[in-house]
């Protein structure tokens, strides 16, 4: 590993830290407020509808349904790296949970969602898929590849919005999702790189 590469590294892994030490000792609360009543001045009943669609491309039943959908691609390394990339950030979301135990928010629910609240499944799970996805875009020749990296990256951007909207996550939460997807992400790329230049 390059040393511009572990400085990069170690400094994502001390912001991430910090992060969440100021989640668990609720520093961050006065902001987590503050981008909770914002966003609450846009509800309507229509906006509801369409942020509740939004939220599902970063759910589960998507998600699975993408990873699947990559078993039929001409390039038999990619699915192997997809699914296993999904079932690991998803693992890996579920014990930060466990370990951090931070309960969801106790405020109006448009959707109803169990378990703990930080970090935010579907923003992690989120950037691991989609980043991943990214990142094989990137290293492609298909054509209107900037295009596609556009769109999944505002996918990734309005799914971590949506769930704050939908008030099942804090913004803290949403922030500590995409600090340890980033960080997950940038690690399984790595790992995973002999791989992709076979």
């Amino acid at each position: 590993m390059k040393r511009k590469t572990k400085i990069f590294l170690g400094l994502h892994i001390f912001i991430t830290c910090i992060w969440t030490f100021l989640v668990i000792t609720n520093l961050i609360e006065p902001i987590d407020t503050i981008v909770y009543e914002s966003l609450m001045k846009f509800r309507t009943n229509n906006l509801t509808s369409i942020v509740k669609v939004i939220t599902q491309v970063g759910g589960p039943l998507v998600l699975i349904t993408l990873a699947v959908l990559s078993l039929f691609s001409k390039d038999k390394k990619y699915p192997k790296l997809i699914i296993s990339n999904l079932v690991l950030s998803f693992g890996i979301n579920q014990i930060l949970k466990r370990v951090i135990r931070r309960s969801r928010p106790n405020i109006l629910r448009l959707t109803t969602e169990s378990g703990f609240s930080y970090p935010s499944g579907h923003s992690m799970v989120s950037i691991c898929f989609y980043g991943l996805i990214i990142y094989l875009l990137y290293k492609s020749n298909i054509k209107y590849k900037k295009i596609y990296i556009s769109i999944l990256s505002i996918f990734i951007l309005v799914i971590g919005i949506s769930r704050i909207y939908l008030g099942v996550h804090y913004f803290s939460d949403i922030i500590g999702g995409y600090l340890f997807g980033m960080l997950y992400l940038f690690i399984f790329i790595n790992c995973s790189n002999k791989l992709l230049k076979k």
